[in-house]
């Protein structure tokens, strides 16, 4: 039950243009997480400021949660994938992309108003 958070301060993009960079984030985190999509959730949160490295200049900070193991070679295709729709759909390049891969343990993660435990 993967969780993806993604923060930016780069232009918002038209409505129909960040719905698809959410379906393709699902989908990417779906295939290099072997998670099915309808367990996937995605969210978008615009920042009113950022700034990396000093610089203002458009950035992104992504958090990716979810329960067991993070493989590093999962890890590395996943944040390669982000990084390609952030680019194409934020016009943000990679060198200014955070990604934050977060373990949680079965009895810290609830759904239907009960942890996996």
């Amino acid at each position: 039950m993967p969780l993806v958070t993604l923060e930016t301060q780069a232009p918002t993009p038209a409505p129909a243009e960040l719905a698809e960079l959410l379906r393709q984030i699902t989908a990417s985190t779906a295939e290099h997480l072997s998670k099915p999509e309808h367990l996937i959730m995605v969210s978008y949160k615009h920042a009113e400021a950022m700034t990396l490295a000093q610089s203002s200049a458009p950035c992104c900070y992504l958090s990716v949660f979810g329960v067991g193991q993070f493989d590093p070679a999962r890890m590395n295709a996943l944040s390669q994938a982000l990084c390609e729709h952030i680019e194409r759909c934020l016009d943000v390049c990679s060198d200014r992309v955070f990604i934050v891969f977060n373990e949680v343990e079965r009895t810290h993660w609830a759904v239907r108003g009960r942890t996996l435990a």
